[in-house]
């Protein structure tokens, strides 16, 4: 036992002299045979020993486990139970979501997903048919899924910026400029993969422009100042300088405060009125230099127009210059062309 098959004769040849010689003989023809009780996960099939359908490996029979121990029945061997596969471990347990893979039966697959807020296209992975450890992961067919991480909306409303019409990205605000862009971080899966609050980040205000840098002592920026952006305003000649009127422009994207509008000017000249020497006649009137704090000997103002004293000949000319800058913005006139009369020489 257990093998099975005929039986054959040995013997000892009549005129043998040799104590220690075996006797002579023929193998029997032998099988080891069927097992008396079929064990767990093995089947018999027409052409031989299989394992069952839950079951997974290659089928052996034996009926002695080595060349001098034999076995009292019949074994089968190789056949082990179908294990389910385990889920694949993550590289980034918050990014990528192996739950459906869990336990995954042999011979089936399942959809690794990304985990919100992160969003792609899934992938697959499947336990091997014959998998029989129970410690074996899922194999992925085509890799992890390429995940996007898309920040949750914020929770208030930050001005200066709306929905885009696909409603799922964000632009600037009309009263913005910029590239919008959300900003927020996963804590960790220690933290269970909680989402830190968004920001949004990437606009800039449109804003008021800041006085044009012009010469304060020359120009009068009032209507200039403080330029609502996609706006003009006029730069005037500041007495006692005349000239024609200028104008600024605020761009109508203007981000910056302390940029100046783009200014047109015209050239401001310091003038007088009729009887003083001026830069153009047809401005004359426009203005005049400012009287000097004291006339000086042979000048007498007489209304508005400086005349020569009676003891003087000439023609009176008011001039006047610029002597210190913003805000003092001083200006010094002079009278001359009088002269006085004296007596001829022997």
């Amino acid at each position: 036992e257990p093998y099975k098959g005929s039986t054959t004769v040995a013997h000892c040849p009549p005129n043998n002299t040799n104590p220690t010689k075996i006797v002579e003989w023929t193998p029997p023809i032998i099988n080891c045979p069927v097992p008396k009780v079929t064990p767990v996960g093995y089947t018999l099939a027409a052409f031989g020993w299989v394992c069952s359908p839950d079951h997974a490996g290659a089928v052996v029979k034996r009926c002695q486990r080595s060349h001098n121990e034999c076995l009292a029945e019949v074994e089968l061997l190789g056949c082990l139970p179908k294990r389910p596969c385990v889920a694949p471990p993550p590289p980034d347990p918050c990014q990528f979501n192996v739950s459906p893979c869990k336990s995954l039966p042999a011979g089936s697959a399942c959809n690794i997903a990304c985990q919100e807020p992160c969003f792609g296209v899934n992938t697959r992975a499947t336990c091997p048919g014959d998998n029989v450890d129970a410690s074996a992961a899922a194999v992925l067919e085509s890799g992890w899924p390429n995940c996007t991480f898309r920040c949750p909306d914020p929770s208030i409303k930050i001005i200066g910026y709306q929905k885009a019409a696909d409603g799922s990205s964000w632009e600037c605000a009309d009263t913005h400029t910029g590239v919008a862009r959300p900003v927020c971080s996963i804590k960790g899966f220690a933290q269970n993969c909680s989402v830190m609050p968004t920001n949004l980040t990437g606009c800039v205000p449109f804003v008021k422009c800041a006085a044009p840098p012009v010469d304060l002592c020359i120009y009068d920026v009032t209507a200039a100042s403080a330029l609502a952006p996609g706006t003009s305003g006029s730069i005037r000649c500041k007495s006692p300088y005349v000239g024609e009127a200028g104008t600024a422009n605020c761009p109508k994207n203007n981000t910056n405060a302390s940029a100046g509008p783009r200014a047109s000017l015209q050239e401001c000249l310091l003038s007088c009125a009729e009887g003083c020497a001026v830069f153009d006649a047809t401005i004359a009137s426009l203005s005049v230099c400012p009287d000097p704090p004291v006339a000086p000997a042979g000048f007498v103002k007489s209304g508005s127009v400086w005349n020569c004293h009676e003891d003087y000949e000439g023609k009176p000319t008011l001039t006047c210059k610029r002597t210190s800058n913003y805000p003092a913005c001083g200006i010094e006139s002079t009278l001359s062309g009088c002269y006085l009369r004296v007596p001829c020489a022997a």
